[in-house]
């Protein structure tokens, strides 16, 4: 339920009216982590919501993993106290579904931090281009852990087994990416520095893994012939941040754009390339990131640079 792309996660029913929507719920989930920016999510969102009318509560996931029975708590009081206001006054739902223009204005204006060049949705819903696969995430069985078992000692050859597992499913896999799915099934939702250490020193000392560049690789995989470009594919596929796209399936990914242009100048190169990645918005990271594939891909010899522009070597 919702309007202007905004849904509520949970519509909470007054006890009191059945029927009537008393509050909504808002979680740090999918629906959340899909807004565009920060601002977005923090501000503007919530000014939305409200002007429709509606009570929110927020939940983050982290809060009720670690205390459940604290989070059900102040969410009942919460509810409790909206309860008592809507039986004054009559009100607790929304009212409208028109979200006022000045609200709506800004959120046509919404752009992600530094864009360099932004692409509509038909650039980039367009045919995958030959020699790619369909990017697919992997369904783990990982039995769930408290988050403070994963530091004792004995829960390291269980932390390999994971990335092991999570390797030979996804390799090449970044570290990072690797890393956030280890977290997660200990309930943990970010990673920080002392967790990422942590876990590359475990896969440094996995005899089954190979950590190259930031990437994982099983022990013995041919890396060197490796060409593989896996992209979103459909409307509801995943994409990846660039920063979780390992820099040999840049390089790939640009290296086929080059195979069907021939020779195209650097900048384009790296707008063709993000496309085929389903990423949308040129940002300074993303340029960033493609001119060092591009660069890697140059100083391998699959590709020449000449007069800024990028063809194939022959």
């Amino acid at each position: 339920m919702g309007s202007l792309g905004y849904r509520i996660d949970l519509g909470i029913e007054s006890t009191a009216r059945p029927g009537t929507f008393l509050a909504g719920v808002e979680c740090d989930g999918a629906t959340y982590h899909s807004a565009r920016c920060a601002r977005d999510r923090d501000r503007l969102r919530e000014a939305v919501l409200r002007q429709l009318g509606w009570n929110i509560v927020r939940v983050w996931s982290t809060d009720w993993w670690h205390d459940p029975a604290k989070e059900t708590a102040r969410l009942h009081k919460s509810l409790q106290e909206f309860e008592v206001v809507f039986a004054e006054s009559g009100v607790a739902q929304p009212a409208t579904t028109n979200v006022p223009k000045a609200i709506a204005n800004e959120f046509d204006s919404v752009e992600e931090e530094s864009p360099l060049r932004n692409f509509s949705s038909a650039e980039i819903a367009r045919e995958p281009l030959p020699g790619t696969t369909p990017y697919v995430i992997p369904s783990y069985d990982f039995s769930p852990l408290p988050s403070e078992w994963m530091y004792e000692h004995g829960q390291r050859a269980n932390i390999r087994e994971r990335l092991v597992r999570i390797t030979a499913a996804e390799e090449p896999i970044t570290l990072t990416l690797a890393a956030r799915t280890v977290l997660s099934s200990y309930g943990m939702a970010k990673l920080t520095s002392k967790a990422k250490a942590y876990i590359t020193s475990i896969a440094q000392a996995a005899p089954e893994l190979v950590l190259v560049d930031d990437v994982l690789w099983l022990t013995d995989s041919n890396r060197e012939d490796w060409s593989g470009v896996r992209v979103p594919e459909g409307s509801s596929a995943v994409k990846r941040n660039v920063d979780d796209i390992p820099l040999c399936e840049l390089e790939n990914g640009a290296q086929l754009v080059l195979k069907q242009n021939l020779s195209m100048p650097k900048a384009d190169l790296a707008r063709e390339t993000a496309k085929v990645f389903g990423i949308a918005r040129l940002g300074t990271n993303v340029a960033s990131r493609l001119d060092e594939a591009i660069g890697r891909l140059i100083s391998s010899g699959r590709a020449q640079l000449q007069d800024d522009s990028v063809s194939l070597s022959s």
